[in-house]
Parts: C-alpha cells; structure tokens; sequence
C-alpha cells in the first residue's frame, strides 16, 4: 500500500514540477537589445560636442540573422541604420557620431529590417534614461558646473553675485 502511495506522490510532483517549471520559448530567429547595451564614447556629455554612441544586439535565437540599428534621439532619427550580422550567442556592436544637444534627450536604438524575420519583438527596442548634457559657456573645457569662471571674465561666479 506504501508503495502505491509513493507512485501517487511521484507523479503528482513530476506534474507539478512541469507546471511550475513553465514552457521555453526558444526561436529560431530573434535580436535583443536592452538600455545596458547603449554606451557613449564619454562620460560626460557636453552641448555642442560630438560623441560616438555604441549599442550591442545580442542573437538569442538558435540561427544565423541580419538586420539593421537604428538610433533615435528622442523620436528623430540619428545618422544612418547600422547593419548586423549575428551568429546564435553571440553579440554585434554598432554606433553612430552625435553632437550632444543642449537640451534634455534620450537615446533610443531599434533592431529592424532583419532577414529572416525576428520571430520575437518584444526586445527589439530599448531607449536610455533621460539625459541632462553638462554645457561649457566659455568654451575653456570646464563644464559650467565644475568652473568657478563660467564665462571666463577672471572674476569667480561667486565674485560676480
């Protein structure tokens, strides 16, 4: 009787253990990107500066695909789509140049036209946190919030109050 009891109890648990454990959605075709994957050339984004900004897709699907990057600040289009090519695994890195504005701005980056089709798009997209660019009013290579001189008269700011 301890015995059919114990088969019981297996069984139930095996079938629990499917449920919970939840199906895998592996494809064939499918790019990521997410917000870690945008990098700019500097730390410190100064108005009127030019950056190179860099964003890695990343192949979790099981086959070789291609496609193209395009990057957005805010919704215009920056420079021109970037091709990709990635093997199942692996990761390819694109970038574009952009001369930092003097407002607040986001990055975003889109993975698109791919060949085949993605089979996934719900990580195809991804934008960055809103950024503040530092600004240089006297151009000395100081940004304003770090010089004592912002406008480089000789006189401290704190002079000039």
């Amino acid at each position: 009787m301890l015995t059919f009891w114990k088969s019981k109890l297996f069984i139930l648990l095996s079938t629990l253990g499917l449920f919970l454990a939840g199906p895998v959605l592996a494809v064939d075709y499918d790019l990521s990107i997410s917000q870690s994957n945008i990098e700019f050339s500097k730390s410190e984004l100064v108005a009127g500066e030019t950056v190179r900004i860099y964003a890695q897709v990343k192949n979790v699907g099981t086959q070789d695909i291609t496609g193209y990057v395009t990057f957005y600040r805010n919704s215009e289009v920056i420079g021109s789509s970037q091709p990709i090519s990635v093997r199942p695994g692996k990761t390819d890195d694109v970038f574009v140049d952009f001369t930092v504005p003097s407002e607040v701005f986001n990055i975003g980056a889109r993975v698109q036209g791919t060949e085949p089709t993605d089979q996934n798009n719900s990580n195809d997209e991804t934008q960055t946190a809103l950024i503040t660019p530092d600004i240089d009013t006297d151009g000395d290579g100081t940004v304003d919030r770090l010089d004592n001189d912002d406008d480089n008269d000789g006189l401290t700011d704190i002079e000039e109050q």
